[in-house]
């Protein structure tokens, strides 16, 4: 859990953060040019997700959230009491909404896990906080949180998916899959529907992708390659329609391009040597694909070489490649 989180942000470059005993945070332009190292002393924590805001950043992990500008200063920095803050979203009213899971002590009874949501305003006070019992596969694993203009999307290990409102009410939870299915990434569709991408590992093929309505009914799934293919940890809306996929498996990433209706149409490989995940996806108007990610095969925990891969035309299966050297210890 202490690996380092990337993400391709719109502003054309990318954001590379990590966790440990001092969180740390690098910007770097559109070509890989570092511009900004910064570290935020205090608690350590494991860094869980990246939020792009209007006018910064947010940082959410294991009993922290550390707020930014665009300069990457500190604007605001909350701790959580017990709580893993596995996902971020924009509030459709102002401020961030977290949620996680918590550990709770009731009168020294033994240990109870619940889910917990918290709404804090854009000065990094609590607004409101709701915990409801954790049912279904609440591990830290396989979690993603998507904000809609009626309230939020949440999911967990076992591609466990809640559906809440603008208040952190439960509206619907959903189990698509078991023990090892797992869901990284979500899109709200134009219908109103929802579209998740994660692994079937149940299923014995690993990229997944399911489409639901707004209620959560499943309306079709498709999985992707074989042993080949590994989970899908980010999709994005295609310029023109469809969507485009980020995978990775063992030393390879993959691209996918599919129809609405997610039947396949390209995909393309690049051997990165290495043990590879994929980590963020930014997809241009005129349909310039960008994937950024790390591998882990080197380097203490944390601290893992980065990539970056740019498809700029997937009918000529172009592309090309470049390491990220995160900052030292």
């Amino acid at each position: 859990m202490g690996r380092e989180q990337l993400a391709a942000v719109a502003s054309g470059g990318f954001v590379m953060a990590g966790g440990g005993s001092e969180p740390w945070l690098r910007v770097l332009d559109d070509e890989g040019t570092v511009l900004l190292d910064q570290s935020y002393p205090g608690p350590g924590t494991a860094l869980f997700s990246i939020l792009e805001a209007a006018d910064g950043l947010v940082l959410a992990g294991r009993n922290r959230v550390i707020r930014t500008d665009l300069s990457g200063a500190p604007l605001w920095d909350w701790v959580a009491s017990d709580a893993w803050l596995l996902g971020a979203a924009e509030h459709a009213e102002g401020g961030f909404v977290f949620f996680g899971i918590a550990g709770r002590r009731d009168g020294g009874s033994a240990l109870r896990i619940v889910r917990t949501v918290v709404h804090v305003n854009d000065s990094g006070e609590v607004v409101w906080e709701r915990e409801d019992p954790a049912v279904g596969h609440n591990r830290a694993g396989g979690a993603t949180a998507l904000s809609l203009p009626d309230g939020f999307v949440f999911t967990t290990s076992g591609a466990h998916v809640v559906r809440t409102d603008l208040e952190g009410a439960t509206v619907w939870i959903r189990d698509y899959g078991s023990t090892g299915d797992s869901f990284f990434d979500a899109l709200a569709l134009p219908d109103g529907g929802l579209l998740f991408a994660g692994t079937g590992v149940s299923e014995h093929r690993a990229a997944w992708l399911l489409r639901t309505d707004a209620d959560g009914e499943v309306i079709w799934e498709r999985f992707y390659g074989t042993s080949d293919v590994g989970p899908i940890y980010a999709v994005a809306h295609a310029p023109g329609g469809g969507f485009v996929l980020a995978s990775t498996a063992f030393n390879d990433a993959w691209v996918i391009g599919t129809d609405e209706e997610g039947v396949q149409q390209w995909a393309q490989s690049v051997d990165l040597d290495g043990h590879e995940i994929a980590a963020g996806l930014q997809v241009t108007a005129s349909g310039t694909i960008t994937v950024v990610g790390s591998s882990d095969e080197s380097g203490p925990p944390g601290r893992n070489d980065a990539w970056v891969l740019r498809v700029t035309d997937p009918t000529a299966l172009a592309c090309v490649t470049w390491p990220v050297t995160p900052p030292s210890p």
